[in-house]
């Protein structure tokens, strides 16, 4: 999944407030997250209010990135 965080609707609308959802049911305590790069570089992304930092520390991260290393 890709979201273009410089592109979300207002944090008051109703289509914010369901991606915020959908990020609540991916960052479920205990998922595993596959993901390009490592859980750090989703940090800066907090400040855009659709996930917290207890929810990112939350996650089992796996990195598809290094099967690709050649």
């Amino acid at each position: 999944m890709i979201v273009e965080m410089w592109h979300l609707p207002r944090n008051n609308t109703t289509c914010f407030t369901l991606i915020k959802q959908l990020f609540n049911i991916i960052f479920t305590t205990n998922k595993i997250i596959y993901l390009w790069g490592l859980k750090d570089e989703l940090t800066p992304f907090v400040d855009f209010n659709l996930f917290s930092h207890d929810q990112l520390q939350s996650i089992t991260p796996i990195n598809l990135q290094h099967q690709f290393k050649l």
